[in-house]
């Protein structure tokens, strides 16, 4: 079976990693692979799970712009004097 959470991705990124429906989105999951366990094990099957994932997730609380800095340096190695 392959699964695929393209709502979760969405949620992460507009919530963050704590968010409460992230939270409730990952507390399904986890409830539905419990119930796909309980039924294996009653049929005494054994299984495996493989967890994959295109990327990582963080939240994040602050940005720079690396563009500007790198234009200010141009510009003062251009103009030493007139951008001090």
């Amino acid at each position: 079976m392959f699964c695929y959470t393209a709502e979760l991705d969405e949620l992460l990124h507009r919530e963050g990693c704590s968010g409460a429906g992230v939270l409730q989105r990952l507390d399904a999951c986890a409830g539905r692979l419990e119930a796909l366990e309980r039924g294996a094990a009653r049929r005494g099957e054994k299984h495996r799970l493989y967890l994959l994932s295109d990327h990582g997730m963080v939240d994040v609380h602050a940005t720079l712009d690396v563009m500007v800095g790198a234009m200010v340096r141009l510009a003062r190695q251009l103009e030493p004097g007139r951008f001090a």
